[in-house]
């Protein structure tokens, strides 16, 4: 599970640089969770991560990775965000989405963050 959020991690500080490209340096960070909702995998990964948090099961350093790992990916989201980055974004919380539904499973936390069909 550590070399999962590990990767997560490592993914989001990737994607997190590649969309500082794409946006001005000036330009404040806007409230993720609007933009999350325009990006489907995205709002699945805070509703994942949340699930995540609640559960009792989940170790303290596993939390505090989880948390930093959506702090990062939150502040890579923005509104201007072009195509690409967007559908980059896409798949990195879809990834993380599913590795944090599969840590969850695995620790015995219930996945009810999953979306239906």
């Amino acid at each position: 599970m550590q070399k999962q959020i590990d990767d997560l991690t490592a993914e989001v500080a990737r994607l997190k640089q590649e969309a500082a490209q794409h946006q001005p340096a000036e330009a404040p960070v806007p409230e993720a969770p609007s933009i999350a909702a325009s990006i489907p995998a995205c709002h699945d990964y805070i509703a994942a991560v949340e699930a995540y948090l609640a559960c009792d099961k989940v170790p303290p350093a596993a939390r505090e990775a989880t948390r930093n790992a959506m702090t990062q990916m939150r502040s890579a989201w923005h509104a201007d965000m072009p195509d690409d980055a967007r559908a980059a974004a896409a798949n990195a919380c879809a990834t993380a989405t599913q590795a944090l539904l599969d840590g969850a499973a695995a620790i015995g936390c219930p996945r009810h963050a999953e979306r239906g069909p």
